[in-house]
Order: structure tokens, then sequence, then C-alpha cells
């Protein structure tokens, strides 16, 4: 299932569309289901949970004989496995730490991978927005970066995350825009030859 719409994701194209007609600079927008599977995590959990029941059952007396404690385990291991698979229990099992470690991995490689590296005045921004970890990061190169005071960096920020932490994601990716693409405009004016770098469409990612 797609985190946006299609009239969202219209939104948030047109909007990046008015902004690079005004900047030598490029914004990229990407969405994320989610930064990662987590697997290793039900995994775990299932594990863990299979080889506690055995060790239960058997003080508690219920059954001594190996095969039904066997089987019991494998049916508990699968049991649990399906069940940490559905997102909501998932989520709440995996350590704010280690949603936050793969989102901003994930960020970086989409900023490289993208090509927002390479512009020759060093001016792309990435925003980026994990939905399953209600993250948001913002990246810009240096070429814009050094312009650009750290306030105004982190009231994009805010602007984004308090959006997105209220599930309203193509808010929270207009405002950024809407913030930014006055900075682009003012410290990296479009030139007569304005050529468009990166994609303007809002690309997703799904988990």
């Amino acid at each position: 299932m797609s985190v946006l719409s299609q009239a969202e994701r219209d939104r948030i194209e047109a909007a990046i569309r008015v902004v690079e007609a005004r900047t030598s600079g490029e914004l990229v927008t990407v969405v994320a289901d989610r930064a990662d599977s987590y697997l290793f995590v039900s995994l775990l959990y299932a594990v863990a949970g299979a080889f506690t029941v055995a060790p239960v059952l058997w003080a508690l007396d219920a059954t001594t004989k190996f095969l039904p404690l066997y089987v019991i385990q494998v049916v508990t291991f699968l049991v649990l496995l399906l069940l940490l698979r559905w997102r909501p229990v998932l989520m709440a099992l995996v350590p704010d730490s280690i949603q936050r470690l793969h989102a901003e991995r994930l960020a970086r490689e989409q900023f490289v991978n993208l090509g927002l590296a390479d512009t020759p005045e060093r001016a792309g921004i990435l925003l980026f927005v994990s939905a399953a970890e209600r993250y948001v990061e913002v990246i810009a190169d240096r070429g814009i970066h050094e312009r650009v005071t750290v306030g105004v960096w982190s009231k994009a920020v805010a602007a984004f995350a308090e959006q997105v932490k209220q599930g309203r994601v193509a808010d929270g990716f207009l405002a950024t825009i809407e913030i930014l693409g006055g900075q682009l405009a003012r410290h990296m004016p479009a030139e007569t030859d304005n050529p468009n770098r990166l994609p303007d469409v809002l690309i997703e990612i799904r988990g």
C-alpha cells in the first residue's frame, strides 16, 4: 500500500517544480514505507519464545515427552514469527535506536544513489521520510548547506517532523519544500541555462 495518495504525490511534485524554476539547486523527495524489514528482530523473539515454552511446560509437568515438546516448540516459533511480522507489533518491539540507525542509513544511501552529491554547484537537497519509523531527515550538499544558517535547517526539520509524527506526510513535505524553496531561490537563484538534472517526482520505496 502506498504511503501517499496520487493527489498528494501530485501536490508535492508540483511544489518541487515551482521551487526549481527559481533556483539552480535540486530538491529530491523520497518516502519509504519502512527502512528495514527487521526480520532479525522477529526471529530473535520467536526463537526466544520457542525455547522458553519447553522448560515452562516441563516445570509445570504438562508433558515430559520429547516429541510433544518439540512439536510445541515448532508451533510456538511459527505462531510467534507470524505474529511478529505484523507491523504494529514488530515496530513496538524494535528499539528506537535501531529504527533510527536503519532509517539514517537508508537516507544516506538514497542521497548518494540518486546523484544528489554530484550536482555541479553541490546544491542538492534530499527530503526523506521513513513512514513506519516516523523518521524524517533533510540532507543538503555542502554548496547550499554552507550558505543557509543553522536556524533555517532546524526550522525545516522541525516542521517536517511535526507533520510526519501526526501522520500528515504530504503536509510535511510541502511545508519543508516551502521553507527550503525560499532559501534556494535566495542563495542559488536560477541561471539563464537552468537544466533539471534530478527527478521532480516523489520517489517511493516499498518495504
